[in-house]
């Protein structure tokens, strides 16, 4: 049985700090063309769903590589390879906030999403390994605020800055923020081989369990992706927001999920299936209701929040349920579970761009809570898939 790392628990607390704020400044990169997507298309000259597919293509860099990624540096210690990590993002972030056109911020992007494949591949069991099994759950509650809080500070910031400094300074404020964190990593996290992790095998592994996250989560992040990459058309489109309102709407639905990340976080453990529905019948709805009442200014405030609460517990609680039942080594199956996010993330980003060209963006909203009521039916059917032998 593997043991976790010998630290004090005020510098695990302190590395945890470190590992959601940095998680808080992936996920805001990676949301960036969500509030910024007008102000890249005219700049550019492109249209919006082409902006979209910076979103595909991060995705699938994403998907392509998380895998191989984890195989290729599973005897890598892990401060080195976190440092190096943001290393590698910083220089994506300075290159797309330089970038004089699409292409070079294309290939800015996909470099950004080598660095975030290589992050969560690690990250849950880097920090879940520095604290006893028995709060695991807890502490990938407490990781996930900082994915959450990029939805309450980082894309609304970064897109009240870019409407005023231009879509540009985002990317380079979050290089220097990259930069600070990576000198940060470097002396907070431990220098130990990864197989000495506290979390460095499933506490419960189970093959088929497993594979049914993974069905769970392709089909619901795929939902997602349809109407969130396009967000900022329907609120502007559809619910009748001006421009300048759709910070502070991001705003409030990130409110919402850092509030259901700081409440979740205590049933993780104790009720992993069972957080996971809320998550994915809180999300549905609120797309459902997106849909039905979205041109209702007041209703489509209400029903955003009702998304963002519900993503946080969403995403929050599959990361918990991963780490539990991966078969084998569990940067493995993160990593496997990364390529199938970021597959779902594609898929959904894509398909709402064509949906966007032909439609407009009122359809979007319908198709995915299609898609997130089928991710609960799947998740509903995990007892009977799940009998048969344990791995």
């Amino acid at each position: 049985m593997t043991t976790p790392p010998i630290v004090s628990r005020r510098r695990a607390i302190a590395a945890l700090a470190v590992m959601a704020i940095t998680a808080f400044t992936i996920v805001t990169s990676e949301f960036l063309p969500f509030g910024l997507i007008s102000l890249m298309a005219n700049d550019l000259g492109r249209s919006k769903s082409q902006i979209g597919l910076l979103v595909t293509g991060h995705a699938l860099v994403v998907m392509a590589i998380s895998i191989p990624l984890a195989i290729t540096t599973r005897h890598v210690p892990r401060r080195q390879l976190l440092t190096a990590t943001l290393g590698v993002f910083v220089v994506g972030s300075l290159v797309a906030g330089t970038s004089g056109n699409y292409f070079t911020l294309l290939g800015a992007r996909l470099l950004t999403a080598s660095s975030q494949a290589m992050f969560w591949a690690v990250a849950a069991a880097t920090v879940a390994g520095l604290f006893p099994p028995e709060v695991r759950g807890k502490v990938i509650g407490r990781l996930f605020i900082g994915p959450s809080a990029a939805g309450v500070v980082g894309l609304p910031a970064a897109t009240w800055l870019g409407q005023h400094l231009g879509w540009r300074a985002p990317f380079l404020v979050i290089a220097c923020l990259g930069a600070a964190i990576a000198i940060a990593i470097f002396f907070l996290i431990p220098s130990y081989h990864p197989s000495s992790g506290g979390a460095a095998r499933g506490s419960a592994p189970h093959t088929r369990r497993f594979f049914t996250v993974l069905g769970v989560t392709v089909i619901a992040i795929m939902g997602s992706s349809v109407s969130f990459t396009y967000i900022t058309p329907f609120l502007h489109d559809v619910s009748g927001f001006a421009s300048d309102m759709i910070p502070s709407l991001l705003f409030a639905s990130g409110v919402a999920g850092v509030i259901s990340m700081l409440v979740v976080a205590r049933f993780l453990d104790r009720f992993p299936r069972g957080t996971m529905a809320v998550g994915l019948t809180l999300v549905g709805a609120g797309w459902a209701g997106l849909a039905a009442f979205g041109p209702t200014k007041a209703a489509a405030v209400a029903l955003f929040c009702v998304v963002g609460f519900g993503m946080s517990v969403l995403v929050g609680s599959l990361a918990s349920r991963v780490l539990q039942v991966s078969p084998g080594s569990t940067d493995v199956g993160v990593a496997t579970h990364g390529s199938v996010y970021n597959a779902g993330a594609a898929a959904g980003s894509l398909l709402g761009a064509g949906l966007l060209a032909w439609s407009g963006p009122r359809i979007l909203p319908v198709v995915t809570s299609i898609l997130l009521a089928l991710a609960l039916g799947l998740l509903a059917t995990e007892p009977r898939i799940a009998r048969g032998r344990r791995t």
